[in-house]
């Protein structure tokens, strides 16, 4: 009998752990719910700021097309430089973040920075702020090819009128 009253001393508890350990670790629907709706809105915000990106994209890349259009015409003779016409010059700066305790990375990153000229319209001109980040994209490439997040950043560094 002895051995019985061991045996329930033992297993009782046990089961009495066991029983609240699945009764507490449960959420209830509601929790469930709030996660869920908290999930999608954040979803929702995200899908947006994408697309603004992408808009702000198109309009650099519209900007872009234009701009090398018109130097090729300049090149060729087809359109002529009066004194009137102004120039607006944006000095954008391109730069590459690893995200890595890699230390040659990092110094690559840092030496890698470049920055060039473009000449936009007065629109985009007056739009864009000095310090501004146009864009920033993740580079899908090197995380699939070699398993590092890298992340690309345009800034806008200089505005210039001629």
């Amino acid at each position: 009998m002895s051995l019985l009253k061991k045996k329930y001393k033992i297993i009782l508890p046990i089961s009495i752990l066991s029983a609240l350990f699945l009764l507490l670790g449960c959420e209830d629907k509601k929790d469930l719910e709030d996660k869920v709706y908290k999930q999608y809105n954040y979803i929702n915000h995200l899908k947006k700021q994408n697309s603004v990106l992408k808009d702000s994209l198109a309009e650099l890349n519209i900007s872009l097309k234009e701009n090398i259009d018109y130097s090729n015409k300049l090149k060729k003779g087809i359109v002529g430089k009066s004194p009137n016409d102004t120039k607006y010059i944006l000095t954008l700066r391109c730069k590459q973040t690893s995200i890595t305790f890699d230390v040659t990375d990092m110094v690559k990153d840092k030496l890698n920075v470049f920055e060039f000229d473009i000449m936009v319209d007065e629109r985009l001109y007056n739009k864009v702020r000095i310090g501004e980040n146009l864009t920033s994209s993740f580079k899908e490439g090197s995380l699939l090819f070699s398993g590092k997040l890298k992340y690309v950043d345009i800034y806008c560094v200089k505005k210039k009128r001629k």
